[in-house]
Parts: structure tokens; sequence; C-alpha cells
């Protein structure tokens, strides 16, 4: 058999994915391929700036340990494995673990060269048989990059990343136009330790908008913007650790 076939990552919020199970190596190893960056973006784990490139990725081995049910001993074995099998490479430091999927493109690109040059070959009356619609839908994906706050909340914040409702890229944007950007991160470390917050609380946007309102309550200029200049959230927290 060969060829391949396009699974979309949405794949990873259906109900057969997220049973609570232990995940197989196989499992997991597809699971790696679906949570790797697919475009180049930046972010920053404890004051430190990292740039994730495309088929990369600076989840923790405690994170990978948690989504497939493993001990930290477990992943830092399979890691192992695939390393000398040359399947993913690995740097780790003292805040997280750098992975890269060796040969990205082989699993995630359009097509790879041999397709590409059976196509060149092919009789020019043959029909092609690849929909448009797939075609545009990837192309508007890879163009797409996770927000860097969105990224701060999978990586570092453990109970936020739990609501049901994560925040979305345009969600992000618009908060971060709206309030005060140290305002948002405080408000999301505060909803991070309350012991409540997933039992009473759905959508991550939504929660960051009410607290930050209450709060304003008492200090009407809480949360309220106080640079004129647009900064991204890293030059932001770089400009604040060099004050």
């Amino acid at each position: 058999m060969s060829g391949w076939i396009k699974i979309h990552r949405s794949i990873t919020n259906h109900w057969l994915y997220t049973e609570n199970r232990k995940f197989s190596k196989f499992e997991a190893w597809n699971d790696m391929l679906l949570n790797v960056n697919y475009t180049e973006s930046k972010s920053i784990i404890k004051g430190k700036l990292y740039e994730i490139k495309r088929g990369e990725s600076i989840m923790s081995l405690d994170s990978w340990a948690k989504r497939w049910k493993w001990d930290k001993s477990s992943v830092r074995r399979f890691f192992s494995l695939l390393e000398k099998d040359e399947m993913i490479q690995v740097k780790t430091d003292n805040i997280t673990t750098h992975l890269t999927i060796c040969n990205y493109d082989t699993y995630q690109d359009t097509c790879n060269a041999d397709e590409t040059q059976m196509k060149h070959k092919r009789n020019t009356n043959e029909i092609q048989t690849t929909p448009i619609k797939e075609s545009k839908e990837y192309k508007e994906e890879k163009e797409e990059s996770t927000h860097a706050l969105c990224l701060w909340i999978k990586n570092d914040l453990k109970n936020v990343s739990k609501l049901k409702q994560q925040l979305t890229n345009k969600e992000a944007e618009r908060l971060l136009d709206k309030f005060d950007r140290f305002a948002v991160k405080e408000i999301l470390e505060a909803m991070d330790n309350h012991k409540d917050l997933i039992k009473k609380n759905i959508s991550v946007n939504s929660t960051i908008q009410n607290w930050i309102r209450r709060r304003q309550e008492n200090n009407p200029n809480y949360g309220v913007k106080k640079e004129s200049k647009s900064l991204t959230i890293e030059e932001q927290i770089l400009k604040n650790y060099k004050a």
C-alpha cells in the first residue's frame, strides 16, 4: 500500500481522540505530528524567548506525559528511541524541551517529491483528482500562525489550558488591542491559580474580560492601555525584563 492521507488537526478534538486512555507508541507519534508547529512562531516561557520553526515544539516532557497518560521517564525513553531511528531531534534546557520532527514535510506537505515527478509525467489528458478546495484550505492553514498568547497558555498555564473554549488567534489580538498587555498576563496567571476556575468557567476569552471588568469596579484605570505604540507581547515582556 502506498500514498498518504491528509488529517486536519481538529481531529484532536474528536470524541474518539479525546477518550481517556493511555496512548500507544504509534498514537504518541501521530500526536507529535499533529501538535508540532506548522508555521514559524515565537513564545516566551519563564522570561526566555523561543523561536519555534515549522515541525518543532517546545512542549515539556511533563506536558507530553500528561497528554499520553505516561510517566515522564517513559516519554524520555520514547524520545531516545525516536532519536536513534533519526525520526526526531531533541534539545533540552532547564526550562523546557525543544523537539524537531526530522523530514517534517514528508508527513505534512501537500505532496512529496516522487508524487510531483509522477504528475509531470502524466498524460496531459488525465484528469487532476485533487480537490481545489483541499489545496486552498491547506494553503490558508499553512499561512496561519499561532498567537504567542495562545502558545503561552498552552505551554505554561495548566488550568487555563483545560477550559473548554480556548483562546483563538483573533480573540488574543482583540484582547491585546483592548486591554493593557500586562493586565491580561496578570489576569491569566490569577485565573490559573484559582481553584474553581474549571468548575465555574468555560471560555478563556470571556473569563479574562469578566475578571478585568470586576477589577475595574474598584480601579477604573486597571487594564487601560498605557502605551500608544502597539508592541507584540514578546516585545512588551522583553521590555519589562530589561527595565
